[in-house]
């Protein structure tokens, strides 16, 4: 029998689950997906299982199917070693993004996450504003950033990039690793706690792969090199997949993301820009913009070196990007109350006509 408590199964998911269990199914944590088809570690192992007709029907969109890293109350088939996902247990957390193309709507890239590592590396990939765009939608996960900077082999002196992060991160949990020396990975691994769970994202080509091999302390992943001429990475992993840690501990590994839009349900400002927004209450006008005021405490701080201008420049970015995405939530909002007040009217109509045909009216 596995013991699902290794792989997460802690007080909040079992209270989650008292009322499917009064109802005879059994619990089990997906491991992998693919499509509508997934692996799921239950008591009797990791099987096979698909949703039932019920509930693809009653999903209101694609984030209320099960991902990777989601608990779900199943029913066991034995003989056939398979498994029937008849509901999906609420989430602690996720990890999201912008899904691509006009319309507004969130991609969950994973669930239930402790942690996630955010990874870079010491080479052309490397981004402080990109990885406060991963801060932010950690943030709006629920799941408790770190981040890893892979590949320090490659710098001379990467201590003064760690400490530019470290000012604009605050008190985040920072490593820098190589998978060629193997420096950093003792305090990598220690921070790891057997039962939690731990995502990596980024790019392509960071070495996310590479860092969970050395983590399973073997090869259970394939790695690409860097494409020759563009300095880029090769899309390795195409799917994201859980995996348990030697010495306890949950791993996942997540497709490498190029592009990478926000997704914020949260109307309050994140906190990595906490910095600006405690500043902004000494402002000489409550409405400033912090572009061109007088008497702007922001500004104020920027021109004294208090305040990076990479950092003030990062938020105004995410924040017109945050305020379009608002936008098109309000458009898509519309538009399906419409088509809802539409459908409403038609049944009226149809309703109205039988009646008046049977003569009640």
């Amino acid at each position: 029998m596995t013991n699902l408590e290794q792989y997460g199964f802690d007080s909040f998911f079992k209270k989650e689950f008292e009322s499917f269990q009064r109802s005879g199914f059994e619990p089990g944590r997906v491991t992998a997906e693919n499509k509508q088809r997934y692996n799921i570690i239950t008591c009797h192992g990791e099987i096979t299982g698909e949703v039932t007709g019920k509930f693809l029907y009653n999903a209101d969109d694609l984030t209320s199917f099960p991902k990777t890293g989601d608990w779900v109350a199943v029913t066991h088939f034995q003989e056939e070693n398979k498994c029937i996902i008849h509901n999906l247990l609420n989430r602690r957390s996720h990890f999201s993004r912008g899904q691509a193309g006009k319309e507004a709507g969130a991609q969950v890239i994973a669930a239930n996450l402790d942690f996630l590592f955010i990874v870079q590396s010491f080479n052309h990939d490397f981004s402080i504003n990109r990885i406060e765009r991963y801060l932010v939608m950690a943030e709006e996960g629920n799941c408790s950033p770190a981040i890893i900077i892979n590949k320090n082999d490659l710098m001379d002196n990467p201590q003064r990039n760690l400490d530019e992060i470290r000012k604009r991160s605050g008190d985040i949990p920072l490593f820098s690793t190589s998978c060629e020396t193997g420096k950093g990975f003792k305090e990598l691994k220690d921070f790891i706690l057997p039962g939690k769970t731990y995502a990596l994202a980024g790019s392509s080509g960071v070495g996310k792969s590479s860092i969970i091999n050395f983590l399973m302390d073997e090869t259970i992943l394939r790695t690409s090199d860097i494409q020759s001429g563009s300095g880029k990475g090769k899309h390795t992993t195409t799917r994201r997949e859980l995996f348990l840690l030697p010495e306890g501990g949950i791993i996942m590994d997540t497709p490498g993301m190029r592009e990478f839009a926000l997704w914020n349900n949260n109307t309050s400002e994140p906190d990595i820009f906490s910095d600006i927004t405690g500043l902004a209450g000494g402002c000489r006008f409550k409405n400033c913009t912090h572009t061109s005021e007088s008497g702007c405490a922001v500004i104020s701080a920027v021109e004294k070196g208090v305040l990076s201008k990479e950092h003030l420049d990062n938020y105004f970015k995410l924040k017109k990007e945050s305020e379009y995405l608002d936008s098109l939530i309000d458009r898509d909002l519309y538009l399906e109350r419409k088509k809802k007040e539409k459908r409403l009217h038609r049944e009226i109509r149809r309703y109205n006509r039988g009646r008046k045909s049977k003569g009640d009216l």
